[in-house]
């Protein structure tokens, strides 16, 4: 049973324990165990109210650094701008994400794949969930086409990364070691995708 109270929304499920949940939407989810009583509610939200401020304080906050889109407006290499078509269009919109993000990632890639000496065998798009992009063993690079909506240099960032891994196919020392010398401000762009990314 789910039902919204004004402020959180709350979920009865069968669980052991409550947890509680807040997303860059500013939206706050309860999910609380069956057998759960209405004073068992109230006392977890009192305990947990400081977090649950905290958080929507930090999500606001991280909103108001992000482009603000006027009508008509999407989110292009970290801007604002207007395609010139309508964008409550779902399926035209992510016709054109995609198209733009092909032909841009596919520049870059080769750009920084011959200026630093690497090489790679093909570069696909997905629209990936958790993962900004990967490398196989193949050398076959995927990279999520939302990625299109930030700036170039964060762009750049992920497809060093994965362009690193064609050779230090690893997370060890090495490879971030490899990676700072092709990209020295890999951090911040790493930061971004943390702060930001959720709202690509």
């Amino acid at each position: 049973m789910i039902f919204n109270n004004g402020q959180y929304t709350i979920a009865r499920r069968r669980v052991r324990n409550a947890r509680i949940s807040v997303n860059h939407e500013l939206q706050v989810k309860i999910v609380i165990p069956l057998w759960y009583k209405e004073t068992d509610l109230q006392q977890l939200i009192a305990e947990k109210q400081k977090w649950i401020e905290k958080q929507l304080i930090h999500f606001t906050l991280a909103k108001k650094d992000i482009p603000q889109l006027g009508m008509g407006e999407i989110l292009y290499l970290g801007e604002g701008i207007n395609p010139g078509f309508d964008v409550t269009d779902t399926l035209q919109l992510h016709h054109w994400y995609q198209t733009v993000a092909q032909e841009i990632f596919g520049v870059r890639i080769k750009a920084l794949a011959a200026e630093y000496g690497f090489r790679f065998s093909k570069l696909t798009l997905r629209n990936q969930k958790t993962r900004w992009g990967s490398c196989s063993k193949k050398k076959y690079i995927s990279l999520n086409w939302k990625l299109i909506k930030a700036p170039l240099a964060v762009i750049d960032y992920v497809i060093l990364h994965e362009l690193t891994h064609t050779q230090v196919f690893d997370h060890s020392k090495s490879f971030w070691l490899k990676l700072e010398q092709v990209c020295p401000d890999y951090k911040q762009a790493v930061q971004w995708l943390k702060k930001y990314g959720r709202y690509l």
